[in-house]
């Protein structure tokens, strides 16, 4: 029977039947959590509304209605470099002139280059700020092996790998370095290195590419607004100091520094009327700069901030969940954040563990979720920290490694369909739709769900719904994606409802949405 002849009360959409949506802004009603964990289970707070945990999604170039949802990336289950076991604090890469390169990373108070202990840190805990610098230069005696800047939570450090200055050689009085409290961010600009303290103050070196002398009179003040200063970064070839309730823009003014003053400029026009909740939230990646805002009320959000021009990029609802979380507005080493390119993605990953929580900001795709641990039924933040390329060292191939924060360990990192686990243990990924009512307030009798999904042998989805505003579940089904056309038949009634699809299968997975052959009645 044409579908035009269908009898009263037909589907409408029986010859092409409707979707439902699977990729949703992330959306929560209300803050009032006492930890920020994606699961409704046990005693996790996010009960309710739309969401996707280990994952992210993508644009399809051939489908414009519709977006791939792809399990997060993979961290291999061998240890690249295994130290004494300490807290993974940060990882930096420096690739040197003659083709090799070193991996720096900090576990507990030590620094760590290729494997080989480098020296001790005055602290212990919090994650650490790591700069690439240029070549010490003649005096150092090794001009093709770059030095390494380090801010440690309390101290500023250099370390040269070479030359009459050889080891970790903290920067203290016989540098006239300040002795005033320092904010997360060496920067490098035109040839000169930059550190900010609290009280705005930010101080330059005396010569070019030289870390070892700050003069007490080549400093700048970021005073247009009086409040503490809060983290140092670069946009561009501009130098941006975060302060509590506002951002100053800074130029190098050409010339060279002197021992009368520096050689930074203000940008007036550039102020920007946001501040910095926390130093550590700040996080570059290419042309953009991240960080978690404050302005003098208590409602946090995410700006993103290219080419010296800034925009909100958290949601209402993201708003919601950071407003629950515990900030230090200067700086608190449990909150932290750093940026990823993988997978043909650019990440912004950010993570409380005082909330147990890491939200994930897509950059290109403007699209948040959570990712969490290994274990759904203990779901806390995603336990790594930093991302960089592991340079071309001995055997070792280049490659995207990331840090463990329980053990300090470096890991290589790579899409699902590389790996498709953390450390062996499986990834759960676990979408939760918006409540579906396929636009009208009748009853629905659902046939048949048809899955689009890769086909992969192994890979298994668990389905159930809830048709009560997400109070209660129905038992999970099982949906086996290596089969050519995978589906679920006798799904019941309902006036509206949301699915969560759960996948634990040590398997990558890629779905783009769930065809749904229904009927609607006429009440």
């Amino acid at each position: 029977m044409p579908q035009s002849q269908a009898p009263q009360g037909q589907a409408r959409t029986v010859a092409q039947p409707p979707r439902l949506p699977l990729v949703s802004t992330l959306d929560t009603r209300t803050n009032e959590y006492t930890s920020i964990s994606p699961y409704e289970d046990s005693n996790l707070q996010i009960q309710k509304d739309a969401r996707l945990v280990n994952g992210y999604i993508e644009m399809d170039p051939n489908d414009q209605k519709n977006r791939w949802i792809y399990k997060r990336p993979g961290v291999g289950g061998t240890a690249l470099y295994a130290p004494a076991a300490g807290v993974g604090r940060g990882v930096c890469a420096i690739n040197n002139y003659s083709g090799s390169g070193v991996l720096y990373y900090v576990v507990g108070d030590t620094l760590y280059g290729n494997g080989a202990n480098l020296g001790t840190l005055s602290t212990s805990t919090g994650p650490v700020s790591l700069l690439p610098g240029p070549p010490l230069g003649g005096w150092a005696g090794n001009p093709t092996v770059p030095i390494l800047m380090i801010y440690d939570g309390t101290y500023g450090y250099f370390y040269s790998p070479g030359g009459i200055y050889t080891g970790l050689n903290q920067l203290g009085t016989s540098n006239n370095f300040t002795t005033n409290p320092i904010v997360p961010g060496f920067v490098f600009a035109d040839s000169y290195f930059y550190i900010m303290d609290a009280y705005g103050n930010i101080w330059g070196t005396q010569n070019q590419n030289d870390p070892r002398y700050w003069p007490v009179l080549d400093v700048i003040v970021a005073g247009n607004e009086p409040s503490p200063g809060v983290a140092l970064a670069k946009q561009l070839a501009y130098v941006v100091a975060f302060k509590q309730n506002s951002i100053q823009v800074f130029y190098t003014a050409g010339g060279i520094a002197t021992t009368e003053g520096s050689p930074l400029q203000n940008i007036p026009e550039a102020q920007i009327p946001l501040g910095c909740m926390n130093g550590n939230t700040v996080a570059g990646i290419d042309e953009v700069l991240l960080w978690v805002t404050f302005n003098g009320v208590l409602s946090p959000q995410v700006a993103r901030m290219t080419n010296l021009s800034t925009r909100i990029c958290s949601t209402p609802a993201v708003e919601r969940i950071l407003s629950n979380i515990s900030w230090a507005r200067i700086s608190t080493p449990d909150v932290f954040a750093y940026t990823m390119k993988i997978a043909g993605h650019r990440f912004y990953v950010l993570t409380s563990i005082p909330a147990q929580s890491t939200l994930v900001y897509d950059i290109d795709q403007n699209y948040w979720s959570f990712w969490t641990n290994s274990n759904p039924a203990a779901a806390n933040y995603w336990p790594f920290i930093g991302s960089v390329a592991l340079p071309a060292v001995g055997d070792l191939s280049p490659q995207l490694v990331t840090q463990s924060i329980a053990n300090g360990g470096i890991y290589p990192i790579d899409g699902a369909y590389i790996y498709p686990n953390d450390l062996n243990q499986s990834t759960t990924v676990d979408i939760y739709t918006p409540n579906f009512d396929a636009g009208v307030d009748r009853r629905k009798m659902l046939n048949m769900m048809r899955f689009n999904a890769d086909q992969t042998p192994g890979s298994l989805l668990q389905v159930r719904h809830s048709d009560d505003d997400y109070q209660s579940w129905s038992n999970f089904r099982t949906v086996d994606l290596g089969l050519e056309r995978p589906f679920l038949k006798n799904e019941g009634t309902f006036r509206r409802r949301a699915y969560h699809i759960r996948h634990a299968a040590q398997t990558s997975l890629r779905i783009k949405s769930v065809d749904l052959t229904m009927d609607i009645g006429t009440l």
